[in-house]
């Protein structure tokens, strides 16, 4: 194995991007018999009520390009039962979808995962393994592989070798995570009062404006103006944005 870690490790090396990086992900695990890749990273994976945040990021490879706007647009993210088991661990776990599989989720499968199950069954994306990559700060990162049109039992097969997978997820994670930076140099110096700050740590902890503002003792058209100042001084598209990027220029702690 470790020739093959030596290859992966030059083959990230010399990717120019995300994109690239994930063709040679599916090179590398293709010995395991997986064939599509999922990675996503989240700053504040949940909310202070521990409902699932939708990710910053979410890209693929050898996936349907619906799957990517009902994970991020129809709320798919927040009910997939491989996310709820990802958010409560924090070592490599496989799963699969077929009845009786007897999977990691099997305890957690409900009516609400309905409409996910249903999609993984017609794509034929039922079995697969994912990486939880957790940080000091309270950031998520999950990188699934899965194997396409599997026999029902594939993902026992997949158990023996979670510790080269695991790993070299880690190595992607390692990888993509300076991309998520500005392409060149280092950002701006960003200055922020203390109660942009202040909204912002609350914002990543899952409060709403209204929320941030009853905590201040403020108005909610206050801790919005906060919000919005601090987004825009840090060049964000959104508040969900602004949060990574304080987290990652260590403005804020995250959770």
């Amino acid at each position: 194995m470790e020739d093959w870690f030596l290859a992966l490790e030059e083959g990230l090396n010399g990717a120019a991007g995300i994109d690239a990086g994930l063709d040679v992900m599916v090179g590398a695990l293709s010995r395991f018999g997986l064939s599509s890749v999922n990675y996503d990273y989240a700053p504040v994976p949940l909310t202070k009520d521990r409902e699932i945040v939708t990710p910053v990021l979410l890209v693929t490879r050898n996936a349907p390009d619906s799957m990517i706007d009902l994970w991020r647009n129809a709320g798919y993210y927040q009910i997939d039962p491989v996310m709820r088991v990802a958010n409560s661990r924090t070592v490599p776990f496989t799963w699969s979808y077929f009845e009786n599989a007897r999977s990691s989720l099997t305890p957690i499968m409900d009516d609400r995962a309905r409409p996910v199950a249903q999609y993984l069954h017609d794509t034929r994306l039922t079995v697969g393994v994912t990486v939880p990559i957790r940080y000091g700060n309270g950031s998520l990162a999950t990188f699934t592989g899965i194997h396409v049109d599997p026999e029902r039992h594939f993902h026992r097969d997949l158990e023996q070798h979670l510790s080269e997978i695991g790993l070299a997820a880690y190595m992607f994670h390692n990888f993509a995570m300076p991309k998520l930076r500005p392409a060149t140099g280092s950002p701006a110096p960003v200055r922020l009062t203390r109660r942009e700050v202040e909204c912002l740590r609350l914002s990543a902890q899952g409060y709403s404006a209204k929320q941030i503002a009853a905590r201040l003792g403020r108005s909610i058209g206050t801790a919005t103006l906060h919000l919005q100042n601090a987004t825009r001084k840090l060049g964000a598209r959104n508040r969900t944005h602004a949060v990574s990027l304080a987290v990652q220029r260590q403005l804020i702690d995250g959770i």
